[in-house]
């Protein structure tokens, strides 16, 4: 689990820690993994945005059900908050970039997308991630496998079919994906 904070989110780190521990705890038991934890201002409001995942996606009667679980246990923090904060429950969304060890695992059998550097030249390749450890990842094109060395990749994305895309080209039948967000004012 990633946690990224603003200061412009006054909130003490003892507190925040045991936040996010109470967040971990209530994501899993309801069947997800929490992704990243974001404390933040948006809009002149601090926010608390939780992105959460599981296999074969997230819908948005998931997000709400993540939401319910955890407003209720963060009732018991709110006088550790500001005033009036927002609660955001989200999927990962399409573009996010894979990053760490933790988002190859989620994204082990999907289509990805590379850029990266080979010969000081910038390459791009799309297939399957295959494998992956500390130094490389493994991709499965339609010619081959391939291994890249993480330390030559500039950005790893989910790889984006539009509907019905496949090799290029538009048919119809192909699985749709989305990005869901929920959102609350407490």
């Amino acid at each position: 689990m990633k946690e990224t904070y603003s200061e412009q989110f006054p909130i003490r780190a003892d507190i925040r820690q045991t936040i996010n521990e109470v967040i971990c705890r209530i994501v899993s038991e309801n069947g997800y993994e929490t992704v990243e934890i974001k404390y933040f201002k948006e809009y002149k409001h601090p926010s608390l945005t939780i992105y959460v995942w599981k296999k074969g996606g997230i819908e948005i009667d998931d997000l709400e059900t993540v939401h319910n679980a955890i407003s209720s246990e963060l009732d018991l923090y709110d006088t550790e908050f500001p005033n009036q904060y927002t609660l955001n429950i989200s999927s990962p969304g399409l573009d996010r970039p894979i990053e760490d060890d933790d988002d190859y695992r989620r994204n082990l059998g999907e289509e990805i997308e590379v850029t990266y550097k080979e010969d000081n030249k910038r390459e791009k390749l799309h297939g399957i991630l295959e494998k992956f450890n500390e130094e490389n990842i493994i991709i499965k094109t339609t010619k081959k496998e391939q291994t890249i060395t993480k330390n030559k990749i500039i950005k790893v994305l989910p790889y984006i079919k539009f509907w019905g895309e496949q090799n290029g080209t538009q048919k119809r039948g192909s699985k749709k994906r989305f990005c869901y967000w929920y959102s609350r004012i407490l």
